[in-house]
């Protein structure tokens, strides 16, 4: 009998020579799996923080915002009540806005 004759019998015959190869490939797909698993919980507990003060910080601008406005409205009544002359304290905050403005936007585009 040949060599390669001899192999294949012996092959056929030893059949645990080869019952590694199940194992080892589920090891693998097991250990994929739990990798993609822990990237995936990282991932999903990440975007949860982002999402949070993410929202959170809008919610902060928003109420920002209406404070601000109040405290505007407020002090041109007031500018109004001073002066008792209807509309100078709208021009009044009015122009100190536009001030404001400008020298933010002066040094911001000095940087």
């Amino acid at each position: 009998m040949s060599e390669n004759t001899k192999k294949m019998r012996e092959e056929k015959e030893n059949p645990e020579r080869w019952s590694f190869i199940p194992y080892f490939v589920e090891r693998m797909f097991g250990t994929v799996e739990s990798f993609i698993d822990r990237i995936s919980v990282l991932a999903e507990d990440r975007a949860h923080i982002v999402i949070n003060r993410a929202v959170q910080r809008l919610f902060a601008l928003l109420l920002l915002g209406v404070g601000i406005v109040f405290v505007l409205s407020g002090s041109a009544e007031v500018i109004n009540a001073l002066v008792r002359f209807p509309g100078i304290g709208q021009i009044a905050v009015g122009t100190f806005i536009l001030v404001i403005t400008s020298i933010v936007m002066l040094f911001s585009r000095r940087r």
